[in-house]
């Protein structure tokens, strides 16, 4: 039961992210956008969730990411508690991309930009969605794998992806 991990483009690995220059950071935009649906396709199937996938989905794919998520190759258990594995962490991180992707296609106002300024920002130099109201952004990986962790620490629901979503909805022109 092997899960695709996150692998960006090697060449951005040598440099922290903080630390990125505007060339590399637009690197790691396109190399997330073009791997998008590539993941969630990844992502439906490992689950035994049929294409296309709807928002009113989200609830049954909480369902079985959360069990997923309680399985050895996706988190282990240590004195502080569940910690997300790679595979762990790209399995939330898509979970994350798939709100996104629906996001867009209800709403195609929304696009995605690259967090710029402050440089204390947690999304500083990543991808993020753009063009909600008040200019709120989403990160839909950190997001997605926030979630989860709340999910293991019995701080979220399995719901949590699909209240993420109707969260950001209600933001959306």
């Amino acid at each position: 039961m092997n899960y695709p991990v996150f692998a960006p483009p090697p060449e951005l690995a040598v440099v922290r992210r903080r630390d990125w220059n505007r060339k590399q950071a637009a690197m790691y935009r396109d190399w997330l956008i073009d791997a998008i649906d590539l993941r969630i396709a990844n992502l439906l199937e490992f689950i035994e969730v049929g294409p296309p996938a709807r928002p009113t989905d989200l609830g049954t794919i909480g369902q079985k990411v959360e069990q997923f998520l309680r399985m050895p190759a996706f988190s282990t258990t240590g004195p502080s508690g569940p910690t997300l594995t790679n595979e762990g962490h790209a399995l939330a991180a898509d979970v994350g991309l798939l709100v996104a992707k629906l996001l867009r296609d209800i709403h195609p106002t929304l696009h995605w930009d690259i967090v710029r300024a402050p440089k204390t920002d947690m999304s500083y130099n990543l991808p993020v969605l753009a063009g909600f109201v008040n200019e709120q952004v989403l990160d839909p990986v950190e997001g997605g794998i926030g979630e989860a962790r709340a999910v293991l620490k019995g701080k979220a629901t399995s719901d949590a992806w699909l209240k993420t979503y109707e969260f950001w909805s209600q933001r959306a022109p």
